[in-house]
């Protein structure tokens, strides 16, 4: 799996995560950067220990050169004092010094390889954070102003409410009044007629 790859499948693993604890959003960003500043610092652990392999395998193949040139320079050396056993041992070290410089020079080049493969995915994953975070700095502002309004809008909702409660606590008010009236006047009626009645048999 590639190293993006793996990293897309942290980023995506952490905030569903973070969905199913049902953490705010700006938690759940914050989460995410960090995940990405861990692969960074894990990009960068990575470049260290490839580069550190590299520089060995780049002293070892200039230790095997010198010891090439060496070796020729003995075996010409024997050769001027015609001593052939000599010279051609000498080559034949010469020869096998040879075959581990190409092994030595093979894998360098394949670490040296691995190590712009990797200083390239630094420099993209860096390019990404800090892209990241822009976009969570913009969303944190966008999501501060929808929290600032949402909280506006209950505060309206809330003081709309309590306006409407005092109208209706009015309303329910002037009916009270309009009873104790009726019932006053229904007392006030009934008094007069007996009143009346009262009076009626002295007329």
């Amino acid at each position: 799996m590639g190293l993006f790859k793996r990293t897309a499948k942290i980023v995506q693993a952490t905030v569903a995560d973070h969905k199913q604890k049902q953490l705010d959003p700006q938690a759940e960003l914050q989460a995410v950067y960090q995940q990405l500043i861990m692969q960074t610092s894990e990009i960068k652990r990575m470049i260290g220990e490839v580069a550190f392999a590299h520089q060995q395998l780049v002293h070892e193949a200039e230790s095997l050169e010198q010891r090439m040139n060496d070796l020729e320079d003995e075996a010409r050396e024997a050769l001027s004092r015609g001593d052939e056993d000599r010279a051609r041992e000498l080559l034949g070290k010469r020869r096998k010094a040879q075959d581990k410089l190409q092994d030595v020079k093979a894998r360098e080049e394949l670490l040296r390889r691995k190590l712009d493969h990797l200083r390239d995915a630094e420099e993209e994953l860096r390019d990404q954070v800090l892209a990241f975070r822009d976009r969570r700095d913009d969303a944190e502002s966008r999501l501060s102003a929808a929290t600032a309004n949402l909280t506006l809008q209950k505060a309206s909702e809330a003081m709309s409410h309590a306006g409407e409660q005092a109208l209706e606590n009015a309303r329910n008010q002037a009916r009270v009044a309009e009873a104790r009236v009726e019932m006053s006047e229904s007392i006030d009626d009934q008094l007069e007629r007996l009143l009346r009645e009262t009076e009626a048999p002295h007329g």
